[in-house]
């Protein structure tokens, strides 16, 4: 069975959706994956969302870790 592109860019975007519902939100590489799947689906106003996020986690001054 072929999975057409449009097929799979729509399976990738209702994992991404959950993924958004049920992430750790301290953990900067998960919030990092979930805004390059957006990226991956040309949604780039919520992978700027997430991958800025990411970079405000890591930009936490190490005394308050």
């Amino acid at each position: 069975m072929i999975i057409t592109i449009s097929i799979f860019l729509n399976i990738l975007n209702d994992m991404t959706l959950s993924c958004t519902k049920s992430y750790n939100p301290y953990d900067a590489t998960s919030i990092y994956l979930i805004g390059a799947y957006f990226e991956k689906l040309k949604d780039f106003e919520k992978a700027e969302e997430y991958i800025g996020k990411t970079l405000k986690l890591q930009d936490i001054p190490f005394k308050n870790e």
